[in-house]
């Protein structure tokens, strides 16, 4: 696998975890940052 490829996999993990976690907060920055 490219490196590249899986520090992306690694980051929308991330993001969608911390979406997941900020869904009660609406804190629109982080909405933002996850689209």
């Amino acid at each position: 696998m490219n490196s590249r490829i899986d520090d992306n996999l690694a980051r929308a993990e991330a993001l969608v975890e911390s979406a997941e976690r900020g869904k009660d907060s609406r804190d629109p920055e982080i909405l933002r940052a996850a689209l």
